[in-house]
């Protein structure tokens, strides 16, 4: 399947967004998977730092629709991929901005590539499709404001992705 027909079928999944009263960028874990609710931030030590080896941009990627990736991509132009599934997997790759690819491969067994295809000049987010080993479409937006892209194209302030959920303001 090329990557403009997984982006295709992405799109006629059903994403559910909900508002929020919460403030903050907090990753809340409430699904099945967590036997207790669960809450995580964006990591705060996450910060863009122009041309430096130890740039942060954040990642967000829905994983199928069930699964919320959240972790940070650390790096100027390639570097490593670090973060966590909402089941709590930790997660490493890495990525390249010359190959536009990240890769990523998580303590549980999930593992996919996804190319970043648009870039948002707005907030700088890089935005890509993908796919993992057992065949599940993976979205993923990264860069540093992230969230302000995001809240911006769905007009909400929660993404969800399965059971677990970002709140964007």
């Amino acid at each position: 399947m090329t990557l403009a027909e997984r982006h295709s079928v992405l799109r006629t999944c059903s994403f559910r967004f909900y508002p929020a009263l919460r403030a903050g960028a907090t990753v809340f874990f409430t699904g099945a998977a967590a036997a207790l609710s669960q809450q995580m931030t964006l990591d705060p030590e996450c910060r863009f730092t122009m041309d430096s080896p130890d740039s942060c941009s954040h990642v967000i990627a829905c994983i199928g629709t069930e699964t919320l990736f959240v972790g940070g991509g650390i790096g100027w132009d390639s570097g490593r991929l670090e973060g966590r599934l909402d089941t709590g997997a930790a997660c490493i790759g890495d990525w390249d901005n010359a190959k536009g690819q990240a890769r990523f491969a998580c303590e549980d067994g999930t593992a996919g590539t996804v190319q970043y295809f648009r870039r948002d000049d707005p907030t700088g987010t890089a935005i890509g499709i993908g796919e993992t080993e057992d065949g599940r479409t993976v979205e993923a937006w990264s860069g540093e404001n992230v969230l302000d892209y995001i809240r911006r194209e769905t007009r909400e302030v929660v993404l969800q992705c399965g059971p677990a959920t970002v709140p964007l303001a």
